[in-house]
């Protein structure tokens, strides 16, 4: 069952989220997807969440994509890179922006 929001800006945030255009999902220190506001057509937010990234990629995409999150969780770097993914079948490209996310002066995890 899902908790309504607590609050008028916590409701504003989840509203901009789920309508934001793109997709924006945060991955752990094992590049699994911890949350995410979308999915494409023929999957559920349910067979994304929880699982790696990389099992959502192309085979040509995959070490690149490890670079980048090892940047963001290591560096604290943010970075911007193209790479290809699975969607419906077919490949697709997709612009990722990558951001560490801070708490405590630790990198919790990666803003997608």
């Amino acid at each position: 069952m899902k908790t309504p929001a607590a609050n008028p800006l916590e409701r504003h945030w989840r509203s901009l989220l789920k309508q934001a255009p793109a997709f924006i999902y945060t991955l752990d220190r094992r590049s699994r997807v911890t949350y995410i506001n979308r999915v494409v057509k023929g999957h559920a937010v349910s067979d994304v969440v929880g699982r790696p990234v990389y099992s959502f990629l192309t085979p040509s995409s995959k070490a690149m994509f490890r670079k980048h999150v090892s940047l963001a969780f290591n560096q604290r770097r943010s970075t911007d890179f193209v790479s290809s993914g699975i969607s419906s079948k077919n490949p697709a490209w997709f612009l990722n922006r990558l951001s560490p996310i801070v708490e405590k002066g630790r990198v919790v995890s990666v803003l997608v």
